[in-house]
């Protein structure tokens, strides 16, 4: 069985993984019980970090928005990441890699990864502060191959990602972006994740 990351900071994040007519995962946070900021996630999501501190806006943690988060409902999952040489969170500075795996899935036929994510342009593409990658990995072997990188115009634009209409990034600053990958092509039985790899500080 493999398994499918994605490698993101200050990212929002919900999922959808259909085969066919069918949806084997769809989560958008919205049953993680209570308001506060937590890093328990749904039943079979499993966390693997690196940040070695208890700020949960520096590991993948499921946040909460009274007047709704710019995805859907209410929440959302994230990561960030100091913007700058902040010596108060000496320990959140990069380079790192913080993984968000999904429950493990059997698949089978045609299959599609959908996903929603915002990131900040200018820190990923210009800074290069950052990145949202997504990779299948295969537990026995794990071996990791990245299938979807924020940062790659091709595979950007061939997920649905339009350009930033204002001509300024790859993509969008601070929108909403919904990405689709074709994973019928790529593997079977895929068991998918979420991780920042945030480079340098």
């Amino acid at each position: 069985m493999n398994k499918i990351y994605s490698l993101l900071t200050t990212l929002l994040v919900s999922v959808a993984l259909t085969a066919g007519a069918q949806t084997l995962i769809d989560e958008g946070f919205e049953d993680v019980p209570g308001t506060a900021t937590t890093s328990s996630m749904p039943a079979g999501w499993e966390v693997v970090k690196q940040y070695p501190g208890s700020n949960l806006n520096y590991q993948w943690a499921v946040h909460y928005s009274e007047t709704g988060s710019t995805m859907s409902g209410h929440k959302y999952v994230m990561c960030d990441a100091p913007t700058y040489a902040d010596p108060n969170n000496r320990d959140a500075w990069g380079p790192r890699t913080e993984i968000l795996l999904t429950p493990a899935v059997e698949l089978d036929g045609t299959y599609q990864l959908a996903f929603d994510w915002e990131a900040a342009a200018y820190g990923v593409l210009e800074q290069k502060q950052y990145t949202l990658k997504v990779a299948i990995v295969e537990p026995a072997t794990s071996d990791t191959t990245v299938i979807f990188d924020i940062t790659n115009e091709e595979q950007v634009r061939n997920s649905g990602v339009p350009a930033d209409p204002y001509g300024n990034y790859l993509w969008g600053n601070w929108q909403v972006q919904t990405s689709k990958i074709d994973l019928s092509k790529l593997y079977h039985n895929p068991h998918f994740c979420g991780i920042p790899s945030l480079k340098g500080a």
